[in-house]
């Protein structure tokens, strides 16, 4: 972990006063950002501040502790040592920082993404000029675009070197960042992101060559699909000539396109399972995901997970996954895959379904678990076994209209042991996660 070169440490106190008094901070949980000598910090705290004060440097880290130990005991600052840009962050309303200039774009985007009341950030002017060129200019590009569609950004204040040390060798920004909901409705705001990364990425194309050259982001298809659809009005032109109306038209086209039609949409029991899995999941582990669907599952264990693989017998449901970074396979449960995995996870047809409740369409396929609501749980639950590594763990998601004790016994038939380890009550009937491990005071009889 190595500590940034370009922490630059507010001397000037009347600088350091204004930029504490432009948000009222008494009585508020403020988080500062590279609080270096503690400065800034000291002001906020003598405004009635709640400060949580985040650190690289682990020199300054115990000069801040002698430094602010009666503030420390009272509770009234917080001191975490580690990167801003990863480390868990406990809850604030409001942000007061003089950022290092290195993480300025990573941690602006951490902050807008984890939400706030308002902010006021010190940046290197250039930064800071780009956050609110607006689009649509030359000056436009992805940080402008992404800051824009989620805050309002207001300069406030320009620093020269002389109320720092050492001193920086550019001028400096103070701003105002307030949130507000996107001015246009964003179907889903990792797509939107990827968009704009991918067209500025080749500023310099139209949006039509800029789009064909996203291919490690988006799959072949769905591109393709874009770029036939949306108007020529829009594929002639650069990125910085797009308004935010029409970053998200492309991006909700391009969404839309990468749910595929016909595909299980998250609900409760794809966040049951979720929780689930990432209570369970292991570093070391090759997971499995049967039945992946939007392949939402999948994608949020693959970084906490050696190797994540998908299935799924919908061909919409294997591109959409596929569109999110999922290594999705499609074939009927685990067929035609030959692990061996430490974790399996399936949240499976569950339904009860009748003969003629039956409709014959991929959708149904995600539903239909026939006349018990068991049926393709038995399938799975015998040949699951084949591509389970020894000692590997299995979460199965079930109704209780599907009868969680005969599941359970499925289990047992296969010389596994089930336990729930999950459940979440809804009108009607109440979803659980069984645990499943193989038998092994059986398979040693």
């Amino acid at each position: 972990m190595s500590v940034p070169k370009d922490q630059y440490f507010l001397v000037d106190r009347q600088a350091i006063e204004k930029i504490a008094g432009f948000v009222d901070v008494a009585g508020r949980r403020v988080l500062e950002v590279g609080p270096g000598e503690g400065s800034l910090t000291r002001a906020l705290l003598d405004r009635g501040a709640v400060v949580v004060a985040v650190e690289l440097d682990p020199i300054l880290v115990d000069r801040l502790k002698t430094t602010f130990a009666g503030e420390i005991a009272e509770g009234r600052l917080h001191l975490i040592q580690g990167d801003a840009t990863r480390v868990d962050l406990p809850p604030f309303d409001v942000v007061v920082s003089n950022l290092p200039y290195s993480i300025s774009s990573k941690i602006t985007f951490r902050l807008l993404e984890i939400g706030f009341d308002v902010a006021i950030l010190t940046y290197q002017k250039e930064f800071a000029q780009r956050m609110v060129a607006p689009p649509g200019t030359p000056n436009s590009g992805r940080l402008s675009v992404m800051v824009q569609t989620y805050a309002t950004v207001k300069p406030v204040l320009e620093l020269s070197p002389n109320v720092f040390k050492p001193r920086p060798q550019v001028r400096s920004w103070v701003v105002r960042v307030t949130p507000h909901p996107p001015p246009h409705p964003i179907r889903d705001r990792k797509v939107y992101a990827d968009v704009v990364r991918v067209l500025f990425s080749h500023r310099r194309k139209t949006v039509r060559k800029g789009l064909k050259s996203g291919k490690n982001i988006f799959d072949a298809e769905t591109i393709e699909r874009a770029v036939d659809t949306l108007p020529d009005e829009i594929l002639q032109r650069r990125p910085e000539e797009l308004s935010l109306a029409e970053f998200a038209e492309i991006a909700n086209m391009m969404a839309g396109m990468m749910e595929g039609g016909p595909v299980y949409p998250p609900g409760e029991d794809t966040h049951l399972l979720l929780r689930a899995a990432r209570r369970e999941v292991r570093t070391s582990d090759r997971v499995l995901e049967i039945g992946t669907g939007s392949g939402l599952v999948a994608r949020e264990l693959a970084p906490l997970a050696a190797a994540v693989t998908a299935t799924d017998v919908n061909p919409h449901a294997v591109r959409a996954a596929r569109s999110r970074g999922v290594e999705a396979v499609r074939t009927d449960l685990a067929a035609g895959v030959a692990g061996p995995f430490d974790l399996v996870l399936f949240n499976p047809p569950y339904l009860p379904t009748t003969p003629e409740d039956r409709i014959d369409d991929w959708l149904e396929h995600a539903l239909d678990g026939g006349p018990t609501g068991r049926k393709v749980i038995e399938r799975f639950i015998e040949d699951v076994g084949r591509v389970l590594a020894p000692f590997g763990r299995i979460l199965l998601v079930v109704s209780s209209l599907t009868g969680i004790s005969e599941v359970r016994d499925l289990f047992t038939r296969q010389g596994f042991v089930s336990f729930a380890v999950a459940e979440e009550r809804l009108e009607g009937e109440t979803l659980y996660v069984l645990r499943a491990v193989r038998d092994l005071c059986r398979c040693g009889a």
